[in-house]
């Protein structure tokens, strides 16, 4: 299907077909205000922006692309195959997502979850701007999250594989938010705050470096766990099979408890 207007394209009718499905509009935007549905692959360009206010399903792989715009779905994502969404705009999924292989969100603007996001393979959120999670996120595989601004996690995540975290501004845990993961855990930002009953239960080891202050609340790691920032403050319980390695640039607020059965070692200027 392909736009015959510089006005873009609007679908008011449910689109399927049991092979491949190609949306493409080469002028302007793509709006899909009901499902669209393909047995096979789907594909959908859109120079100017996606807005799909209904089901989006695809029986092998999903590919969404705006080279100038951005991606907004209210209605629900599945994907048979992978899910692959790249844009110049902010990607704000308002629905559920569920993805049989990998997902790949790559935006030069911000990347926003609102609802329960189920992905079998690695999960990549890839932003020039913030990356915000308002509900549970889960892949059965390794989450990795990059972002030109700050990652704030409003939900419970839940990563089979390792969980990496690579942000220019602040990393911040919603109070009472369970972030678990299967294998290790590295987050490197300018800052992390982990706020009231927050969690990181963590199978591998945990490494935190921040640029400025990291205040960790509980952390149980089967492994070992370092954080190296300006100023540490603990606020909970951190826990450690191996070692528990506290290094700051300035000082070391010890608020809850430290258990580790091998080393403790806090190195503090102040």
């Amino acid at each position: 299907i392909r736009d015959s207007a510089n006005t873009g394209l609007v679908a008011n009718a449910a689109l399927s077909a049991t092979d491949d499905v190609l949306i493409t509009s080469n002028n302007g935007s793509v709006t899909l205000n009901d499902s669209v549905i393909a047995g096979d692959s789907l594909t959908i360009d859109a120079i100017n922006g996606l807005l799909a206010e209904a089901l989006i399903q695809s029986g092998v792989d999903l590919n969404i692309t705006s080279t100038e715009g951005g991606v907004t779905t209210n209605g629900a994502i599945t994907s048979t195959g992978l899910l692959a969404i790249n844009a110049k705009g902010n990607v704000e999924l308002n629905e559920d997502v569920t993805v049989a292989l990998t997902s790949i969100i790559d935006t030069d603007n911000s990347i926003i979850v609102n609802d329960v996001f189920n992905s079998d393979g690695e999960t990549q959120l890839l932003a020039d701007g913030n990356v915000t999670t308002n509900a549970d996120l889960t892949t059965l595989s390794n989450l990795i999250i990059q972002s030109g601004d700050s990652v704030t996690l409003n939900s419970n995540v839940t990563a089979t594989g390792l969980l990496d975290v690579d942000a220019n501004d602040a990393v911040s845990v919603t109070e009472d938010k369970l972030i678990q993961i299967g294998s290790t855990l590295n987050i490197d930002s300018a800052s992390l705050a982990m706020n009231s009953d927050s969690t990181l239960d963590v199978e591998g080891a945990v490494q935190i470096i921040t640029t400025g202050d990291s205040t960790a609340f509980n952390i149980d790691s089967e492994s070992s766990i370092k954080i190296d920032a300006d100023n540490i403050i603990t606020n909970g319980a951190v826990d450690a099979v191996a070692t528990i390695d506290l290094d700051s640039a300035s000082s070391t607020v010890v608020n809850g408890t430290l258990n580790a059965i091998g080393n403790v070692d806090i190195d503090s200027i102040a």
